[in-house]
């Protein structure tokens, strides 16, 4: 097609961009090695499998207020920091969870608690716990979670309940 074009521009600092005519997709067929952490402006899918050789960082999101929170937003959220200073902050469930995600909610003060509660039952992506009971965190800690699509599992459950 006379309008289709895939456009190379490297700028002044030696960045490479690939763009393409019209918002299409350009596939790469060979592996591809990134030295420095790439900038995708609308996202990548890997059909196949993704190799790290270094660190990859996620996002966080913070939370100060009691709540309780039962949807909270982790959509490409890997960490939640809660500074439970001033209160008890509790979580009873979360929204925008995929399949797979891990989340890690970390206590980072000894004052008041961190509080999860089990299955909350608010029709959002509840939070299922070993005992079927509520957990809390009392000092500084850290608490694992995976999601399945459509709830989360504990799985560093290194709290008092």
């Amino acid at each position: 097609d006379a309008n289709s074009y895939v456009k190379f521009t490297v700028d002044t600092n030696s960045n490479l961009t690939i763009a393409t005519a019209e918002s299409g997709i350009i596939t790469i067929s060979d592996a591809v090695t990134f030295s420095a952490a790439p900038t995708f402006s609308t996202g990548m899918t890997i059909s196949g499998s993704l190799t790290a050789n270094a660190f990859v960082s996620g996002f966080a999101t913070t939370i100060t207020t009691a709540g309780p929170h039962d949807a909270v937003n982790v959509t490409g959220k890997s960490a939640i920091i809660c500074n439970t200073t001033s209160n008890n902050v509790t979580i009873g469930g979360f929204t925008g969870g995929v399949a797979g995600q891990v989340l890690y909610v970390i206590k980072t003060v000894d004052a008041n608690l961190l509080i999860f509660e089990d299955t909350e039952g608010t029709g959002n992506q509840d939070i299922y716990l070993e005992d079927n009971a509520n957990h809390w965190i009392v000092n500084q800690g850290v608490f694992g979670l995976v999601c399945d699509g459509s709830n989360w599992f504990a799985i560093i459950p290194g709290v008092t309940s």
